[in-house]
């Protein structure tokens, strides 16, 4: 019995967990590994890609609003305890992204969400419970461009937005940084999402911005319960505007270096075949032990 319960340790520790202690680069985004499928929640042309080292969110057919999401398939994050991620958000080029004086914009972010939930739309609604910290790119009708950072929560099939907490109104015309953060407290059960303006130049330093307590009471969740972490892009048309959302190519609005603490990593088919051979191998041990014995 001795040697099966050493193999069964073994097993557990071939189950790979993410330090809580540090933080971990959890995509490069050199490849697609760990990621999912880009989808779209609403609209036509908007889509998420990875390649050159960054996640592109694009859009090739605009309509009134795009929205789509890639989610992270190589990691969730517990209900029982702590945890956080962080992204950089990039406008490269923000004088290529809007045209005409039309009333577009632009956002970029992460977005989490119960991991037992299918994101979706009804009626032009969100039908999910989600949080939303995103970096946000704008252009009035006077052709003056604003960034800012927001928040929204979707909750029950409606989307409330937060006030805007930082804000730069002045034209932009070179790129711009910005670092988002959601991090989660599994003793209050808060969702707390937080930036750096500067996209971490000199070192990341964090200022909260919003709440959400994401526990039975509003999004039903309890330690059964897991957390899924998407990127988000969002892109199309505000106020009096008519037309179509802006056109974004591929290098012009990108995400990179994706980090995380305390998240639970899902194991590749691979781990779990190494999991079941190495329990397996501890229960051959024990049988043939048990057969000597008895003999």
């Amino acid at each position: 019995m001795k040697h099966l319960n050493k193999m069964l340790v073994i097993a557990a520790c071939l189950t790979p967990v993410l330090s809580v202690n540090a933080q971990t680069l959890l995509s490069d985004f050199s490849s697609s590994s760990g990621w999912g499928s880009s989808s779209t929640l609403v609209g036509t042309g908007g889509a998420y890609g990875i390649s050159g080292g960054v996640a592109n969110f694009t859009v090739s057919g605009p309509a009134e609003s795009d929205f789509s999401y890639l989610r992270f398939n190589g990691a969730v994050g517990s209900y029982t305890s702590d945890w956080s991620v962080r992204i950089d958000v990039n406008f490269t080029t923000p004088a290529n992204i809007f045209t005409g004086g039309v009333e577009q914009f632009l956002n970029l972010g992460l977005m989490v969400a119960r991991s037992d939930v299918t994101p979706g739309v009804s009626s032009g609604e969100p039908t999910f419970n989600a949080f939303l910290v995103e970096s946000n790119l704008y252009q009035n009708a006077s052709n003056v461009r604003s960034r800012d950072i927001r928040t929204a929560v979707f909750a029950s099939g409606s989307a409330t937005d937060d006030a805007n907490r930082y804000a730069e109104v002045s034209p932009i015309t070179t790129a711009t940084a910005t670092a988002l953060q959601i991090s989660y407290n599994a003793t209050t059960h808060v969702l707390t999402a937080s930036f750096d303006a500067d996209g971490a130049n000199g070192g990341y330093s964090f200022t909260d911005i919003s709440t959400l307590t994401a526990d039975a009471g509003t999004w039903s969740m309890t330690g059964g319960n897991t957390f899924s972490i998407y990127l988000m892009g969002n892109a199309g048309y505000d106020g009096s505007a008519s037309g179509l959302g802006p056109t974004i190519s591929a290098g012009e609005a990108t995400l990179d270096a994706f980090y995380g603490n305390g998240l639970t990593a899902v194991p590749e088919p691979s781990t779990y075949a190494a999991i079941a051979g190495a329990l397996a191998l501890g229960a051959a041990v024990w049988r043939r032990r048990q057969r000597r014995a008895v003999n």
